[in-house]
């Protein structure tokens, strides 16, 4: 992904090269930011779907 790609809430990770060992690095970045830890039901690969699903998920975290 570019910096200059638009990303928006509905776009597909997947579309943009977001494949397992992407999701590990997104996963572990995410939580040293939001100082969170995702539990194992969080795990699943479907709340990495869509920026809008992960937020989703991510919020219920906080």
């Amino acid at each position: 992904m570019e910096a200059d790609d638009v990303l928006a809430a509905d776009t597909q990770l997947r579309d943009f090269g977001l494949d397992s060992l992407g999701v590990v690095e997104l996963l572990s970045s995410l939580e040293r930011t939001y100082d969170v830890r995702f539990v194992d039901d969080a795990l699943h690969i479907d709340n990495f779907a869509t920026p809008q699903v992960l937020w989703s998920t991510l919020s219920t975290m906080r």
